[in-house]
C-alpha cells in the first residue's frame, strides 16, 4: 500500500499542472486502506476548508470518523494538499468500543474534464479508551463531485466575454490619439479705403 501511495503521489506531481481549476462543494466516494474499506463524504464549509465523514469496515471493526480539513493549492488550483484533524468512534468485535482523536495529511487531484477527485492520505489515529492506543493508516480515495462550484466558471466566462468585446473594436481605436482641433482663426482687419481730395 505504501508503494501505491508513492506512485500515486508521483502521478499527481506529473499531471498536476494540467489539472482543471474546478472547485467543488460536495463530493462522495470510497476510501480504502490496507485493512479497511468504506465510504467518504466531503462538504465544503469555507472557501478552502471542508468537513469529511468516513465510515470504515474491516478486520472485525467498524469506525466512524469526522475530520476538519484545510486545502491549499500546490502546483495548480486543481492539485492541492490538505491537513486537518478530527475524532473517531468505533467498535471491535473482540475488544469492544474505542474512540480518540485523528490527524490527517494528504494530496488531492481533480481529474480534468471529469467530475472526479483522487486523493492519497496518511492518518495517524489515537485511542483514548479501548483498542491500540496509536496507529497510522494510509488510504486512497476516489470521489464523485456531486455539487461543483461554478463561481470560477462564471468568472472565466465574464473574462472571455470582456476579451471578445475588446477584439470586436476596430484596430487601433484604443491607442489612436485624439485629433487636435486647429486653433480658431483670428479675424482679419478690414482695409480702409483711400480718401480722395478735390
Amino acid at each position: 500500500m505504501n508503494k501505491k501511495i508513492l506512485l500515486l503521489c508521483g502521478l499527481f506531481l506529473f499531471i498536476g499542472e494540467w489539472a482543471l481549476a474546478q472547485q467543488y462543494i460536495s463530493a462522495v466516494g470510497i476510501r480504502a486502506t490496507r485493512t479497511q474499506f468504506g465510504v467518504t463524504l466531503q462538504q465544503r464549509v469555507l472557501p478552502q476548508s471542508t468537513v469529511e465523514a468516513q465510515l470504515q469496515f474491516g478486520l472485525g471493526k467498524i469506525v466512524l470518523g469526522g475530520l476538519f480539513e484545510i486545502h491549499k493549492p500546490l502546483l495548480s488550483k486543481g492539485f492541492n494538499y490538505y491537513i486537518g484533524g478530527g475524532y473517531h468512534v468505533g467498535r471491535d468485535l473482540n475488544d469492544g468500543a474505542f474512540s480518540g482523536p485523528d490527524l490527517i495529511a494528504g494530496l488531492e487531484l481533480k481529474i480534468p474534464a471529469l467530475p472526479l477527485q483522487l486523493s492519497a492520505d496518511v492518518k495517524p489515529t489515537f485511542n483514548l479508551n479501548g483498542g491500540r492506543w496509536f496507529g497510522i493508516e494510509t488510504g486512497l480515495a476516489v470521489r464523485y463531485i456531486l455539487v461543483p462550484d461554478r463561481s470560477n466558471k462564471n468568472k472565466r466566462r465574464n473574462q472571455n466575454k470582456h476579451r471578445n468585446n475588446q477584439r470586436q473594436q476596430r484596430p487601433g481605436d484604443i491607442f489612436k490619439p485624439k485629433q487636435q482641433q486647429p486653433p480658431p482663426k483670428k479675424p482679419t482687419p478690414k482695409k480702409k479705403g483711400k480718401v480722395r481730395i478735390g
